[in-house]
């Protein structure tokens, strides 16, 4: 027995000097792969940061060609929404976004001016006046409505480039390029979450709550966006099984420590490669600003350019004495109707103005063009079953069709034949 009590000792002797070892013959193996590793992250952050100075002098070119523009650009413009006409000053365009719309008209090139001194604008004015209220305030209560008109308040919004800071940081909006480098940037920052929970374990005598938080903080990852796909939904999950394991084999790990001089080393290494991740991070994340940056400018440019075009063939009409005025190619689209015909025949009679005289009721007019604008027949909800009914009369006297599901019981309270 006294030998047996005796040996003991010396097997868990020799089991701390086998794990030991067996430490430091893992270091050396990290420590070799470490250096390839580096060489990697170097190649890696140089293409990310070539590609990132290239983004960088492209924008900043950009912003001094606008700069320029706005410099020399009049102090207020004139522009005619629909038919309706108002001006707005260029420093109330200045204090909002860069990629609002009247600071597109203000810095590109494409956008004429008409023979009135207007921009033309395809859009209802209906709701124009609070767009203006609020470049002129900068307060948000310009855009409150009823309930039921939020919807239209906001795609008018939208369509100025005016957004809330929660709506300019919704990833909804990304492409599926900007979502793969959210999905990038991701990874790195679980991996870095995992590095500096081992340092702070290696730097602990008691790492009991360095897990909690770890745990916590990744608990947090685990509730991803709805636009991750499944491939990408994976690839996090399975960052995310690493991270667990880690927290498993430190809560699980024996209590014999390795020597000081290799922790020493083994934080070192941890810190060179957190070091070198959190440049990459920070050099995916302003890269992917600048994309989003330029990806914002090509679609207000594209919908300059096509104001622009759209402009040259503008039809006015004389509603009741209220001017309200659309494309040609909207008023084409139902080319049987009234109005396609109108556009087609060149003998159509016009008033002194260039105008077409119709009498009918401006506020069914405008809904009747955003028809043929949109697509959708928007009827307000605080119209009465009268105002419905002659909203129904003037779309028959234009002979514009509607699909049946637009005139239902919901938004009439009768069935259509």
């Amino acid at each position: 027995m006294a030998t047996s009590n005796a040996e003991e000792p010396r097997g868990e002797q020799l089991s701390s000097l086998d794990y030991l070892k067996s430490l430091e013959e893992d270091l050396d193996k990290s420590i070799e792969s470490n250096k390839s590793a580096f060489s990697v992250f170097k190649v890696q952050i140089a293409e990310v940061k070539r590609e990132w100075e290239e983004k960088r002098k492209e924008k900043e070119s950009l912003e001094e060609k606008m700069s320029e523009r706005e410099e020399i650009s009049k102090p207020q413009i004139t522009l005619d929404v629909g038919g309706k006409v108002f001006e707005i000053s260029k420093e109330s365009i200045l204090k909002q976004s860069e990629f609002n719309l009247f600071r597109g008209i203000f810095r590109m090139d494409e956008m004429k001016l008409r023979e009135d001194g207007s921009y033309f604008i395809d859009r209802n004015p209906r709701f124009f006046p609070k767009i203006l209220e609020f470049f002129r305030t900068n307060d948000g209560r310009a855009f409150e409505v009823s309930p039921n008109q939020l919807k239209e308040m906001q795609e008018e919004r939208y369509y100025y480039g005016i957004y809330s800071n929660k709506e300019r940081s919704d990833m909804k909006h990304l492409d599926s390029e900007d979502v793969q480098c959210t999905v990038e940037i991701v990874l790195e920052y679980i991996d870095i979450e995992i590095m500096q929970f081992q340092l702070r374990v290696s730097q602990s005598n008691d790492p009991r709550r360095i897990i909690e938080e770890f745990e916590e903080a990744l608990w947090e990852y685990r509730t991803l966006p709805d636009y991750f796909n499944e491939k990408q939904r994976n690839s996090i999950n399975k960052m995310i099984d690493k991270a667990s394991r880690v927290t498993h084999d430190v809560k699980n790990r024996s209590t014999i420590q390795a020597s000081p001089e290799i922790i020493a080393l083994q934080n070192k290494s941890l810190e060179f490669e957190l070091s070198a991740r959190k440049l990459l991070i920070k050099l995916l994340s302003d890269l992917r600003e600048l994309n989003c940056w330029k990806k914002n400018w090509n679609k207000l440019e594209e919908k300059i350019k096509l104001l622009a075009r759209n402009a040259e063939t503008k039809i006015v009409f004389n509603v009741s004495g209220e001017k309200i005025a659309t494309l040609k190619d909207n008023l084409s689209k139902q080319p049987d109707s009234y109005l396609g015909r109108l556009v087609r025949d060149e003998n159509w009679k016009r008033e002194v103005d260039g105008s077409y005289k119709i009498n009918l009721n401006p506020e069914n007019f405008h809904l009747i063009v955003d028809f043929l604008r949109h697509g959708k027949l928007n009827i307000p909800a605080d119209y009465n079953q009268y105002q419905r009914e002659r909203l129904l009369e003037d779309l028959d006297y234009l002979q514009i069709e509607v699909p049946p599901e637009s005139l239902g019981t919901k938004l009439f309270g009768f069935k259509t034949q």
